[in-house]
């Protein structure tokens, strides 16, 4: 496949994420491209992660709960109206 048409597909997804309020952003890094959690969203995911590692450190939530909880976190819109 040329370049010019995965470069042009990644420009299309990259705009789709950045305006649907999803939870994730396709982000260029290094030369390549990454899906992130969105700068802005940063903050409530390190929330639900750290709360969902007290939750498992004293025995009240399963480790696999807490994973499907930062999970969903991540992939969430909270933060976007």
């Amino acid at each position: 496949m040329p370049r010019a048409t995965v470069q042009k597909a990644l420009a299309a997804m990259m705009l789709s994420y950045a305006t649907d309020n999803r939870g994730l952003a396709i982000e260029e890094v290094a030369g390549g491209y990454q899906m992130r959690t969105p700068k802005d969203h940063a903050g409530y995911v390190a929330a639900v992660t750290a709360a969902a590692g007290n939750a498992v450190a004293q025995g009240f939530l399963l480790q696999v709960d807490a994973d499907a909880l930062i999970a969903q976190a991540t992939a969430s819109a909270v933060l976007n109206p």
